[in-house]
């Protein structure tokens, strides 16, 4: 039981008080712990001994009083807390503790929450203990969800770097191309000159790393996999490499810009010179993260696609073709222009 302002607390004391007590009770009961811990530290310290490691002790004995400025009653209270009412005595209708009640909390103090839900209470609510460091709240259901959550992370991370049928992988996409710019813009070195396996265990160690420090580097597993999926949407890359070869998509000086109806003209992205090698990638990304521009885009391929000849189509838009109905990366991209028009001949256009 509580005394606030030197009152008991309840219904008939206070009923605005102890209607926001019992619906801050009501919210612990809500998160459905058994218990709640609660460390003196936030790692425990393991010392050696002779019979080997143990956690090393360390005990706080701490007053259940604390000052708390409860806002939404827009009033500083003093609570304070007793198991006992014969804890109390009463003067002229003012409430005391006839001492001051402390409670020992050693490294690990696990409290239940249908026996001690007011002493959880006044931790979480009530007292600055966790604001200052003085006590720790271990939330291991949090944990163990967040630790979930990275094995799922760090499982789909190494399968996009390791795994052949990866979106970003080299023997999928017929070309190392993409992969090799993944590494660079995550720091690995010396890219160019390195084998792609190698470049597969650097690129992890680079992504684990920064997702250990991603405090100070701001990059971690879910910007990896945004970016290998920008990477690897082969339907998003075939569009733009189909309107750079019409020239729909087209680089003015600094700028790469977009033809639209009517001879308007999109601007997309800013582009030094120096990065033009990279040029396709950039703009995938740019294209993936912006849903106008996609949009955009998509619309004005799909007027270009809308009537297909087959002697004004390219090379890639051949290609692109007959990878829909099947055929092999790697097998087309060996086929010269002629090759590639008598086999979509046959597989597309005279398609029973």
């Amino acid at each position: 039981m509580f005394i606030v302002n030197q009152e008991i607390l309840s219904e008939k004391n206070n009923k605005e008080l102890w209607d926001w007590y019992q619906a801050e009770l009501k919210k612990i009961r809500d998160l459905k712990r058994e218990y709640f811990q609660f460390n003196t530290r936030r790692n425990p310290i393991l010392l050696e001994t002779n019979k080997g490691k143990i956690k090393s002790t360390k005990n706080k004995s701490l007053p259940l009083t604390a000052v708390y400025e409860n806002k939404q009653m827009q009033e500083f209270q003093t609570w304070e807390y007793t198991v006992s009412a014969n804890a109390i005595s009463t003067d002229r209708g003012v409430a005391k503790l006839k001492r001051t009640n402390n409670m020992n909390f050693a490294n690990e103090t696990m409290l239940s929450t249908a026996k001690d839900i007011e002493i959880i209470f006044f931790l979480m609510v009530i007292s600055n203990y966790l604001d200052k460091g003085i006590l720790f709240y271990i939330d291991k259901e949090a944990e163990n969800k967040e630790r979930a959550e990275r094995n799922l992370l760090e499982a789909e991370v190494s399968y996009l770097i390791a795994s052949p049928s990866s979106p970003i992988s080299p023997e999928r996409l017929g070309d190392e191309n993409v992969f090799r710019q993944l590494c660079i813009a995550w720091g690995v070195s010396d890219v160019v000159s390195k084998p792609i396996y190698q470049l597969k265990n650097e690129l992890k160690d680079a992504v684990f790393t920064s997702q250990n420090n991603i405090n100070q580097t701001q990059r971690g597993f879910k910007l990896f996999i945004k970016e290998c999926n920008s990477f690897g949407d082969s339907e998003l890359r075939s569009e733009v490499m189909l309107a750079q070869e019409r020239g729909l998509l087209f680089y003015d000086d600094i700028t790469w810009k977009l033809k639209g109806k009517g001879g308007t003209e999109q601007a997309v992205e800013i582009m030094e010179k120096k990065d033009l090698p990279m040029a396709t990638d950039i703009l995938v990304r740019r294209f993936s993260g912006n849903s106008t521009l996609k949009a955009l885009l998509q619309e004005i391929i799909g007027v270009e696609k809308s009537t297909p000849e087959i002697l004004d189509m390219t090379q890639h838009e051949l290609r692109s073709a007959l990878m829909e109905e099947g055929e092999p990366y790697n097998e087309l991209k060996k086929m010269k222009l002629a090759e590639l028009k008598e086999l979509y001949n046959e597989k597309v256009l005279n398609k029973v």
